[in-house]
């Protein structure tokens, strides 16, 4: 295999470590993206990045854009309708997009769907929220493409009809940590080694109530009143003051337990929270999200935690997929009860945990993990070519 071509909205961390991974082995790398992308940032994993540079997908902003600069999107459909390649991975949400660019593809090389996260498995059809566009395109990725890769286990696919997956190759693959972003531990490095308290860390999606997830706000409070320091950093939402005063019961003490951080770029995050002692989940479900959600759910903050050398805290004991390897590599804690995090904490070997965060992300980096991705790509290519 010469080239890859990978497809995204906008190249989320996944995407870009799976084309670090495929770079470093001599494979050319190609990203077509929609959206503004930090081409300084993806020059480390694509050989290649061609974009639109969009700011959304709004009727008048593509309109607008096509008017100021009609040859740019001349070149961009030139090269995505004439570029030769070994296979495709098309990274969705959003669905449709995946699927427009599997049906370009197809017909010319392998092509893998690439679901950040699933839909029809994390909500219940029953649900007001439920989309069946949503649910429409997510089928066509799955029935169109010639293989399937997937964060979470083989179970959660089994969610699915029978008739969407019967013969599906399919290989898992996580956001696995990269060796580029890891920080080594220094213990005077530490806040709590300034001030002798613990600094606990949120990073990613903070979700204050939608569809699928319910407010993290109320598990924030729990954890300041148990006199921790809670740095949480943001990327699309915003925390104002309505969201500090409910965290916080307006309690000046509490409030200066709480720190809010803008946006770090994904390359500068590991080493920007490694003086931090632990990193946190909030796993909050509404009724109208399948146990699966929770049960199933992969998230990148795993790897950014190992990166930066972080034990972990997962706040539900049924969030199984990203707490049972925290709980059996002695990577962190589960605690169902967030009211007892003080006491778990205290019981906690953190010396014995940082030794093993070193060893498993070592044996566990998107350096050593990419030759199965490459192994089952080939594979495909060769079921195709027989075909």
């Amino acid at each position: 295999m010469k080239s890859v071509v990978l497809t995204d909205l906008k190249p989320k961390i996944l995407l870009y470590k799976i084309g670090f991974g495929l770079k470093t082995k001599g494979i050319k790398t190609i990203l077509f993206s929609i959206f503004k992308t930090d081409k300084d940032f993806c020059s480390g994993s694509f050989d290649d990045v061609i974009c639109l540079e969009l700011d959304n997908l709004k009727p008048m902003t593509l309109f607008k854009s096509l008017l100021k600069d009609p040859l740019k999107f001349v070149k961009f459909f030139y090269r995505l309708f004439t570029i030769k390649a070994d296979a495709l991975i098309a990274e969705c949400p959003p669905y449709y997009l995946g699927a427009f660019f599997t049906r370009i593809f197809r017909k010319k090389c392998t092509t893998l769907y690439l679901p950040y996260d699933m839909y029809s498995t994390r909500i219940k059809r029953t649900s007001k929220s439920f989309s069946k566009v949503q649910s429409f395109w997510e089928k066509h990725n799955i029935l169109n493409c010639d293989g399937l890769i997937h964060k979470g286990p083989r179970e959660e696919l089994e969610i699915f009809p029978k008739s969407w997956t019967k013969g599906k190759s399919t290989l898992k693959f996580e956001t696995y940590p990269l060796k580029k972003f890891f920080v080594p531990y220094d213990k005077k490095k530490k806040l709590s080694y300034k001030d002798k308290q613990i600094h606990i860390v949120h990073v990613g999606s903070f979700q204050k109530g939608n569809f699928l997830y319910s407010s993290m706000i109320p598990d924030v409070n729990k954890v300041l009143k148990q006199g921790f320091h809670l740095h949480i950093y943001l990327n699309s939402t915003s925390f104002n003051q309505k969201d500090i005063d409910e965290a916080t019961d307006k309690i000046p003490a509490l409030r200066k337990l709480l720190h809010i951080h803008e946006y770090i770029h994904p390359g500068k995050l590991s080493e920007e929270i490694n003086k931090y002692d632990w990193g946190i989940f909030f796993s909050v479900l509404t009724k109208d999200g399948l146990p699966s959600a929770r049960k199933f759910a992969a998230s990148n903050q795993t790897a950014t935690f190992l990166e930066a050398n972080l034990p972990a805290i997962m706040t539900h004991n049924k969030a199984e997929f990203i707490g049972k390897p925290l709980q059996n590599n002695y990577l962190g804690l589960v605690v169902n009860d967030i009211s007892t995090l003080r006491k778990r904490i205290e019981e906690f070997d953190y010396e014995k945990s940082i030794k093993n965060i070193k060893r498993y992300r070592e044996e566990n980096c998107i350096e050593n993990k990419i030759d199965e991705l490459i192994k089952f790509i080939d594979c495909l290519r060769l079921k195709k070519v027989k075909i």
